[in-house]
């Protein structure tokens, strides 16, 4: 990683420090290392970054979801269900497919985690090769041959006050977990209904509607396997943090080394976003500020150094009481010189 940088701010002195971050993966790595804590619960997953750059031989050309024919990359992402921040970010190119990087995952950040995956990673050699490796947990489609209808779902949790019917067991290595979202499949019955309505040909499944079922190579509690799993939405915000708040979704780099820098620089403005809200959940203020607004009122305040002593410019009632909520004195360290 560059320890020393140029303080400089002008675009070109911005470019050469982006190069080289983006040069060497080998310090990138040892930062992710020391950032991730044994025993995680890990969510995985990876999005597509457009980019016009025609000197960029990560980028291969796909689609967005207009159909356009656009040049992209991916980005892959590990977040930590535990900690509630982003713990590993790759740039990998637009034709490999995310399931190419969960070895790579494995060796880097260690074997000692629960993967979180959503049903795109499944399949029988992805399972295998990571049970080797680490512990998973990912929904099976719903035509998969591992699943039995005919299990009889007898008990049920409440999910955000919605009835959860469930049921479990073993098949060889693994263990299935059988869910019935009563919501779901009222829902889903209510679509079909509405579709034949309208002329289209569809067929309802009975034994499926409403049904969700995950696998795994470790034995957990049927609710506990299922928040997990539930928790998946936090890698789904923290992707649209990265490319809709961070403005990470269209880099105008043209160098493969300042692409990646850029978006490794990206990665850590998203690190210190998910510090501060983490802040914000512990001190219950979340849903009265937001991260953009605390920082926007704490950019106001200065230090101010007044001979020997030091103290802090003015402060509004709200900034006040923002620093009260956080229990924090000590984030102000712009000075302002008497």
């Amino acid at each position: 990683m560059v320890k020393q940088l140029d303080c400089s701010s002008s675009p070109k002195s911005i470019g050469r420090v982006l190069e080289r971050v983006g040069t060497d993966w080998t310090p990138q790595l040892r930062f992710f290392r020391e950032l991730r804590e044994n025993g995680e619960k890990i969510l995985y997953d990876g999005r597509v970054i457009f980019s016009d750059s025609d000197r960029n031989s990560l980028l291969e050309l796909g689609y967005n979801k207009d159909k356009l024919p656009l040049k992209q990359a991916k980005v892959v992402m590990a977040f930590s269900k535990n900690r509630f921040i982003p713990i590993f970010f790759r740039v990998i190119p637009g034709s490999i497919h995310e399931i190419g990087t969960l070895e790579l995952l494995a060796e880097e950040l260690g074997h000692d985690l629960i993967l979180v995956m959503d049903k795109g990673f499944n399949s029988a050699d992805v399972r295998k090769d990571l049970s080797e490796r680490v512990t998973y947990l990912m929904p099976l489609k719903r035509n998969s041959s591992l699943i039995d209808y005919n299990q009889e779902l007898e008990s049920f949790f409440l999910w955000k006050e919605k009835p959860i019917k469930y049921t479990s067991w073993r098949r060889g290595d693994d263990f299935i977990y059988l869910y019935e979202d009563i919501s779901l499949r009222a829902e889903e019955e209510k679509t079909y209904h509405q579709l034949l309505d309208n002329g289209k040909d569809v067929e309802f499944k009975e034994e499926e509607a409403g049904k969700i079922t995950l696998i795994s190579n470790q034995e957990f509690g049927p609710e506990d396997a299922y928040q997990m799993w539930k928790s998946r939405d936090q890698i789904e915000k923290a992707f649209h943090t990265l490319q809709n708040i961070l403005d990470a979704d269209r880099p105008w780099v043209q160098k493969e080394e300042t692409f990646r820098g850029y978006l490794f620089g990206s990665y850590i403005g998203l690190l210190a976003y998910y510090l501060v809200l983490r802040e914000l959940k512990e001190a219950e203020i979340n849903s009265k500020v937001s991260v953009r607004d605390l920082l926007l009122e704490f950019s106001k305040l200065y230090k101010v150094e007044i001979g020997e002593k030091e103290t802090l410019s003015e402060r509004s009632k709200r900034v006040r009481e923002l620093m009260e909520s956080l229990g924090k004195e000590d984030l102000i360290t712009k000075k302002m010189q008497s």
